[in-house]
């Protein structure tokens, strides 16, 4: 199941539910999900003493959540400072009424990619409107509720980074691009799935076909290749 675009206060009104194992889910009103995408402004940091644990806070205009990490990922915390813009693909995890996001991989972004993300996430919302099947969903912090119409917030504190801050969890992916189209997550994996021709096509090749910001393309394909749409070889993605 690929990360969907979420607000931070969707993820804090959704019901958890806990597996077996990790990772858990959350239901919000755009599904069920495994994992999330949120787009916010780094508030604080915190590293305990030890150096076995670490905290950013992010606030995305709708409420703010805590990115938790744990040993060896701690340092990736002092990689980020208050006032940068992430772009996070998390698991949500809950402990003793407290929602948090364990990052997958977070990106370093720009205010124009924080409005272009968010104002996705508006068209979503007003569909769902127009559907019949969006339910208010109430804000827990003091973080400035722009309403269920989904009209953006735009954050006083970001700044555009002075250098490009990429992590995946055991990934070496480089620097990504910034959106540059907006579409929903059903338009962007068909989109995918339409750009890949019958000798195959590399993730450059479909992102140079489609203009697609790069996480989305590597999320529908990796939500393809789970549903058994396509397979890759060598690098190279064919459809089935």
């Amino acid at each position: 199941m690929a990360a969907h675009k979420v607000r931070i206060k969707d993820i804090h009104g959704g019901t958890f539910s806990f597996g077996d194992r990790p990772p858990h889910t959350i239901t919000t009103n755009f599904g069920t999900h495994a994992e999330v995408r949120v787009c916010g402004t780094v508030v604080s940091t915190f590293v305990n003493d030890q150096e076995t644990y670490g905290a950013i806070s992010l606030d995305d205009g709708t409420d703010a959540i805590a990115l938790k990490f744990w040993r060896e990922r701690v340092p990736l915390v002092r990689s980020v400072a208050p006032g940068e813009i992430l772009d996070v693909i998390a698991t949500v995890g809950e402990y003793n009424g407290e929602r948090y996001l364990t990052p997958l991989s977070y990106y370093n972004r720009d205010l124009t990619a924080w409005m272009a993300f968010h104002l996705e996430i508006a068209a979503s919302i007003k569909r769902l409107i127009s559907e019949g099947v969006w339910e208010h969903v109430a804000v827990t912090a003091d973080a400035g509720d722009e309403g269920d119409t989904g009209a953006p917030y735009v954050p006083q504190r970001a700044a555009a980074p002075a250098r490009a801050n990429v992590w995946k969890a055991d990934s070496g992916e480089g620097d990504i691009e910034e959106d540059s189209l907006i579409f929903d997550d059903d338009e962007i994996t068909r989109a995918v799935l339409d750009a890949i021709g019958e000798a195959g096509d590399t993730k450059d090749d479909i992102i140079s076909k489609t203009s697609l910001d790069e996480i989305d393309v590597m999320l529908s394909l990796k939500e393809l290749l789970e549903r058994g749409d396509i397979f890759e070889v060598d690098g190279a993605y064919k459809r089935l």
